[in-house]
């Protein structure tokens, strides 16, 4: 999501766990799936788009047969200010 909450479509995601690695886009809505991702509490979630600061979520978690939601908001490089201990990536 863009500040202000709306969608941005064309946001890549990235789903990491050692060497495997899964990525989508968001659509329209902003949405993303991965389905059939193994169970695990470990791993690593990045989303980013160019002109925009990236998010990053090192300790992500699937359940077996729970939907795992991750909602981010990206601000524009332009506005970024990172704040100390933030998972934001330039």
């Amino acid at each position: 999501m863009r500040p202000g909450g709306s969608p941005l479509s064309g946001a890549r995601v990235i789903l990491r766990q050692r060497e495997q690695v899964w990525t989508a886009l968001t659509d329209e809505k902003g949405e993303y799936c991965f389905c059939r991702v193994p169970p695990s509490g470990s791993y690593v979630l990045e989303i980013e788009m160019e002109g925009f600061a990236g998010v990053m979520d090192r300790d992500f978690g699937v359940s077996r047969l729970r939907v795992a939601v991750r909602n981010a908001i990206l601000e524009p490089l332009s506005s970024y200010h990172p704040q100390s201990g933030s998972a934001a990536t330039p």
